[in-house]
């Protein structure tokens, strides 16, 4: 045989290596803690072994410290794992062999199985996660939609096209035109008392300079007082002697003018307080000195009728047929009292309404074009839906203001319950969140206690590998020396055998003599051969004496040989104890 000169222990192959790879050791890179904790098994390489071996111990399951790759799960682990120190009798890894995986194999596929159900889990998590978080986006974006439809509504701007502005700005500037001619003719309709005097006396031409009323063209403003009168009440006698006989306005006017006037909001939002509108201000003090003015024109008027009297009562003596004058002219003046009194009233009735102007023509000229401005924002607004005319009435107007606020006080009630609905679906949605999200932060809490743990494994496998390192190398130098100490104690045995041999031949060679010398002596009979013989055993039982020497040294070491065979085999048994309790614990 090749290797009959080698010991027992290195004839002996191990039983765990089925060949030797000829793959080099991969180069050892620094641990890295996984981003991703790792449950499945890893069966790793055995690593590399010593040819200088005994083959006493069993195979031992080294794990590997290196940065674990990413792979599939049905994919198998690596087969090397490469080693922690580089030493000189290294040989590249070994792939395992199959046949030492057949009592993991069920515990592998129930731990596949587990993590395949635990992936499913954290997916179904993220898609959940996801879908919450596109509804809530869509509920917002919901929310934003409404209340930018309900911003719409409170702040709609009306955008035309060219054409129609400057139309309306070009009629809006001829009926201001008309109401400035009408306001400037409507301050001669008294001037009839004047013409009916006639000039009887100079000094009355004084008082002209206090009489707003100098018009002339009496046909102009007895159809205005008409159109007054007939506004307010029956027309007067005097008045429907000479204008034609028409009911009464049961409504107001048509609007005048296509006119916007956006009134200022005098509600503070942010204090809950009502402040003055310097405007309205303004307008109340011009009101206030235009009934002034009333009143001044009124008591002059009241003066000139005074002194008509008085010249009446002086000239009734002289003159006949002034009686009839004087009722006529006292019916006039006291129509006119009624008439004023009642002007002074509508007036400040219309100023109480809260519109513009300078006198009661230019308030109602701004009623009038806040109904028509009304209609024409209803128009743009809702344009096609609405069968009222653009000359509609001011109470059609209000009502379907009134019809369409009710509409969008309706929609917006509907709009805050669709909220609150939304609010409570999004309260619900923040519950289910807050959790999962104290599920994944207990996950979070298990993955980091894992990966402790792992890193705790990690740090123990460092240690078991060091100590594995000590061992083998204890054990190659008990190797070594059991080795030398086989050398030397053949080495022994053969001298022993070789001095026994030649003790032996020698013993034979001497037994031979000495029976040749018996025979002699025993047919001689002489003395000195007898002595020569008894010289001659005691030579022989010295011989037999060393031999014995001999032998019991050969058993000794025999002896020392199997007690220190037996105090290496007990302490592999102790590494390999420790070695597995190691591996339990990881």
């Amino acid at each position: 045989m090749a290797d009959a000169d080698l010991p027992i222990a290195l004839r002996k192959p191990r039983r765990s290596v089925n060949g030797v790879s000829s793959r080099p050791a991969p180069a050892l890179c620094d641990p890295q803690t996984p981003r991703r904790t790792k449950r499945a098994v890893r069966f790793s390489d055995p690593g590399p072994r010593s040819l200088r071996t005994t083959g006493l111990t069993p195979m031992i399951k080294r794990t590997s410290i290196a940065t674990p790759q990413r792979r599939r799960a049905s994919t198998p682990s690596r087969t090397t794992t490469p080693s922690k120190t580089a030493r000189a009798d290294a040989v590249p890894a070994r792939e395992v062999a199959p046949q030492c995986l057949r009592h993991t194999t069920d515990g592998r596929v129930e731990r596949r199985i587990r993590r395949n159900n635990f992936r499913e889990l954290l997916n179904r998590l993220e898609q959940q996660k996801k879908s919450r978080t596109r509804e809530l986006a869509r509920l917002k974006a919901e929310i934003k939609a409404r209340d930018r439809d309900i911003y719409e509504l409170r702040n709609a701007t009306v955008i035309v096209d060219t054409e129609r502005i400057w139309h309306l700005e070009r009629q809006v500037t001829e009926l201001k035109e008309e109401l400035e001619v009408r306001s400037t003719t409507g301050h001669g309709i008294y001037d009839w008392v004047r013409d009916s005097l006639g000039d009887d006396d100079d000094d009355d031409d004084g008082d002209e300079a206090t009489n707003p009323f100098s018009d002339d063209d009496q046909d102009d403003h007895f159809g205005d007082m008409a159109v007054l009168n007939l506004a307010a009440s029956t027309p007067s006698r005097a008045l429907r002697s000479r204008d034609p006989l028409t009911p009464p306005a049961t409504s107001p006017t048509g609007p005048g003018t296509p006119c916007w006037r956006d009134g200022p909001d005098r509600v503070d939002a942010a204090v809950q307080a009502s402040f003055t509108d310097p405007r309205v201000e303004e307008e109340l003090a011009s009101l206030r000195l235009e009934v002034k003015r009333l009143t001044t024109t009124l008591d002059s008027h009241r003066d000139l009728g005074e002194r008509i009297g008085r010249r009446l009562q002086a000239s009734a003596a002289s003159v006949a047929g002034f009686g009839a004058i004087e009722q006529q002219i006292e019916s006039l003046v006291r129509t006119l009292s009624d008439r004023t009194a009642a002007l002074s009233k509508l007036t400040s009735d219309i100023a109480a309404l809260g519109f513009p102007g300078h006198d009661a023509g230019d308030m109602v000229a701004a009623l009038a074009t806040g109904f028509r401005s009304a209609r024409l924002e209803l128009e743009y607004l809702t344009p096609g839906e609405l069968t009222l005319p653009l000359t509609s009435r001011g109470p059609e107007i209000l009502d379907e203001l009134l019809s369409r606020l009710r509409q969008l006080a309706k929609g917006a009630a509907e709009d805050e319950a669709t909220i609150d609905e939304y609010h409570a679906t999004e309260q619900s949605l923040r519950k289910q969140l807050d959790s999962r999200v104290s599920a994944m932060d207990d996950l979070s809490a298990d993955a980091s206690r894992a990966q402790r743990l792992a890193e705790e494994q990690r740090v123990a496998n460092h240690r078991l590998r060091h100590a594995i390192d000590g061992y083998v190398r204890d054990m190659s130098e008990l190797e070594a020396l059991i080795e030398r100490m086989e050398r030397e104690g053949g080495a022994a045995l053969a001298a022993r055998d070789a001095s026994i041999a030649a003790l032996e031949n020698r013993l034979s060679d001497t037994l031979s003599r000495a029976h040749h010398l018996e025979t002699e002596v025993s047919a001689a009979g002489d003395v000195g051969v007898a002595a020569a013989l008894a010289m001659r055993d005691a030579r022989i039982l010295d011989l037999t004496a060393e031999l014995d020497l001999g032998r019991q040294a050969v058993a000794g070491l025999e002896a020392g040989l199997d007690a220190e065979r037996g105090r290496v085999r007990d302490a592999m048994r102790r590494v390999v104890d420790i070695g597995k309790g190691f591996l339990d614990e990881a």
